[in-house]
């Protein structure tokens, strides 16, 4: 009987719904405020802009900015993705673990977007969670090569289908 239940035992993807929760509460506090649209305002509350954290010691923007989003498009396609790719990567890789991919990737993301930008546009605003869905993808992907084209139910063509829905909305 304990085998029967432990196998059987629902799965729920609490890391993905938290971050879903944090990434759409922080932006409903936005609009409230202001507007998710005006640059000005978004740097206010913490958007990466490389002139303030290397000028200014703001490191916290390296966090910070990818829990916020430039309109309500930009965070729907990113929560899209995070919801559905999330959920199946934190089952596989468990809670804590995914949390560390999500966290590490999207500071790492902001780190090398700070570095580049400091170098090119040291005045760019920079926002979302590109970065950490990129993240997600690439681990994915890893965990799709490692198992011949397979991840639960998701397949090569799946995922590949994700990566340029990705890449899309990353550009845009």
């Amino acid at each position: 009987r304990e085998n029967y239940n432990t196998y059987h035992r629902q799965f729920y993807p609490v890391v993905t719904w938290m971050l879903l929760a944090a990434n759409i509460l922080y932006f409903i506090y936005l609009e409230i405020g202001g507007s998710t649209n005006n640059g000005y305002y978004m740097m206010q509350h913490g958007t990466l802009v490389p002139l303030l954290v290397l000028e200014y010691d703001e490191y916290y923007r390296l966090f910070t900015s990818f829990f916020m989003h430039f309109g309500f498009r930009h965070l729907f396609n990113n929560m899209l993705l995070l919801w559905y790719l999330g959920m199946r990567l934190e089952k596989y890789l468990g809670h804590w673990r995914y949390g560390v991919v999500y966290l590490a990737t999207g500071l790492g993301a902001n780190a090398v977007s700070l570095l580049y930008y400091a170098l090119t546009e040291p005045l760019v605003n920079c926002a979302g969670a590109s970065g950490a869905v990129f993240g997600i993808v690439g681990a994915m992907l890893w965990i799709v090569l490692r198992h011949r084209g397979r991840m639960a139910d998701l397949t090569s063509r799946q995922l590949l289908l994700m990566i340029l829905f990705t890449l899309y909305n990353g550009l845009s």
